[in-house]
């Protein structure tokens, strides 16, 4: 957003979702027009945008990572089924 507009520039997102491209374009002064057609992710947007104008909007900082896998985690190993031999699922190599 900030390598393609200006401050004051409108930014639409047609598939606006829960408004992060919104919040974005408000936080650096420009105007921000959103569209989507789940009617739950707009009422969401919306909450965004007031918590945001009132300064009660949680964020972090660019870069910030929200997650660091330790390579341990249960996230990050492969699934028993797919080492069981169970042909329903691909197969996958042990290392």
């Amino acid at each position: 957003m900030l390598a393609f507009t200006s401050e004051g520039d409108t930014v639409l997102d047609p598939y606006a979702g829960v408004a992060s491209s919104l919040v974005a374009a408000v936080r650096h002064r420009r105007k921000a027009l959103g569209v989507d057609r789940c009617r739950e992710y707009v009422d969401t947007g919306l909450d965004r945008l007031r918590l945001l104008r009132a300064g009660k909007l949680k964020t972090r900082r660019a870069g910030t990572p929200v997650y660091r896998p330790t390579g341990r985690d249960v996230v990050s190993r492969v699934p028993p089924e797919w080492l069981s031999g169970n042909t329903a699922y691909p197969r996958a190599e042990r290392r």
